[in-house]
This record gives structure tokens, sequence and C-alpha cells, in this order.
């Protein structure tokens, strides 16, 4: 059995690499064998899973090695302590904010580093929490705030100096009704990184906005799915604006005719 050859490879010191089932097992067999030290070593690994501060070192270590399956399950088992935020492990760390207590910060502040992508469902809430949290963040690419409840110009400004600067390089701000055309050109000076852009449903956004896109030097996806305020003239100033799209979503846009979708597909396929 997979026990029996870990006991007698020597590998007992990378009993904390195993999943929690093989540790679980190994206990078992160590018991059965009325081994007690192995057993009780086998348990003092084991808890790791079971006791936050341990299991979010455990993550981190996993991180560490490169242990990409390990991080996944490890993942799954931090988000039944129903901490107010979730994760999600895919090749990438998904960090999704609700409502985080004070006594749940430390945990957030230890995985922080290693988020590549923030999913926020209420802005306003957590404002406080992510500037605090702003020294932290090395990894961050990717920022959803999809139908996300909106924002007062205090939290905004607090938002924007705290991440301006910070390497995004996709932005989902689908159905956001607060974002206008100011905080458009706002959030394309504070991240002229940005690859991918998702505008749709925002009624808000305009010609006005839409010609800051020049901005976006690296931009090549963009998604204005259901905006009536987009027409021809529209299509225009985005393709003059953003000449290196790989991908232009117009979706649902009823102002925007059959010409000026040709002329779209020729520029962005050629």
């Amino acid at each position: 059995t997979w026990t029996e050859e870990f006991i007698n490879s020597g590998a007992i010191k990378d009993l904390w690499k195993a999943p929690s089932k093989d540790i679980l097992a190994l206990i078992e067999l160590a018991n059965n064998l009325e081994m007690t030290r192995l057993g009780e070593y086998g348990f003092e690994i084991y808890k790791k899973y079971i006791e936050k501060e341990m299991l979010f070192k455990r993550l981190m270590q996993a991180f560490d090695e490169q242990m990409d399956d390990l991080v996944a399950e490890l993942c799954e088992l931090a988000d039944k302590e129903h901490m107010g935020f979730t994760l999600r492990f895919d090749g990438e760390l998904l960090l999704t904010l609700d409502h985080v207590w004070e006594e749940e910060q430390p945990y957030l502040v230890m995985v922080m580093p290693k988020v590549d992508r923030l999913v926020l469902a209420d802005l306003g809430r957590n404002i406080e929490l992510l500037t605090s949290l702003r020294e932290k963040v090395s990894s961050l690419k990717k920022i959803d705030l999809s139908a996300s409840k909106g924002v007062d110009d205090h939290q905004w400004e607090l938002f924007l100096d705290a991440y301006s600067g910070c390497a995004i390089e996709e932005l989902i701000l689908r159905e956001c009704e607060w974002v206008d055309d100011t905080r458009l050109k706002e959030l394309i000076k504070a991240f002229p990184k940005l690859r991918k852009l998702d505008l749709s449903r925002v009624p808000e956004i305009s010609y006005a906005g839409l010609g800051a896109l020049e901005g976006l030097s690296e931009l090549d996806l963009l998604f204005l799915d259901d905006l009536s305020a987009v027409g021809d003239a529209e299509v225009g100033i985005i393709l003059e604006a953003a000449p290196n799209l790989r991908e232009l979503s117009l979706k649902g846009c009823r102002n925007v005719t059959e010409i000026a979708l040709e002329g779209a597909a020729c520029q962005i396929l050629r």
C-alpha cells in the first residue's frame, strides 16, 4: 500500500506534502501496528488541515513548493471555515471577498501576496480593508467588480489612490451602474496596462468615455455588450483609440449597423 511504501522509503519528513486522506491512512495504519510515535507525528501533521492558522501556513508552504494539487485542496478546506472570503485555485489564485470579520483578516493578509484574481460584490463595504491590504498585493492581475454595489466619491478616491499603478491586466465592470465616463477615464489612467476590459451593460458609458481608451496601448479584448449608447460613431472612435484589439464584443448593441460591424471585423482581423 501507499502507506507502507511511504514508511519504508524514509520520506517521513515530507509527510506534510501528502493529501489529507493519505495522512489519515498513515495514522490509522500506525495505530493498528501500535506505532504510537508515528501515529502522533501523523496527527500533528494532520492538524495543519484542521487548525486555521496551521492550514494557512501550510497553504503558503504548498505555494512555495509549487504543489498545485495540494494548493487546490487546501483552498477548498479553507472555504469550509466560512471566514467571509473564498479561495479557488486553478493555476491562478482567485479570492472572492464578501464580509471579512476583523479576527479573520490575518489569514487574508497571509494569502494576499499570492492572489492573482480578485472578485468583489460590494466594493464600498470592503474599501477600507482593500486599502489596508495594498502593500501585500504583489501578484494581482485581474479585478472583477461585476454587478458590484456602488461607491461614493470618497470610497472611489480611496480605491484609486491605493491601487493606481498596480499592474492590473484584466478589469471586469459588467453591470456596474455607478461607472460613468469620468470614472472610466480615471480607471484607464490608474491601470494603463489593461489587456482586457468588460464594460457590458454599463449604462452611463458614452462616446466621451470610450475615447479615453487610447490610453490603453496594450488593450486587446474589449466587451461592450448591451450598450444602447454605442452606435456606428462609437465603434469608429473605439477602433481609432484601440487599434490593437483582437476581439471586440458588441452583442446586443442595437444601434450598431452591419456596415460598422463589417468594418470593425476587417480592422481587427487584418
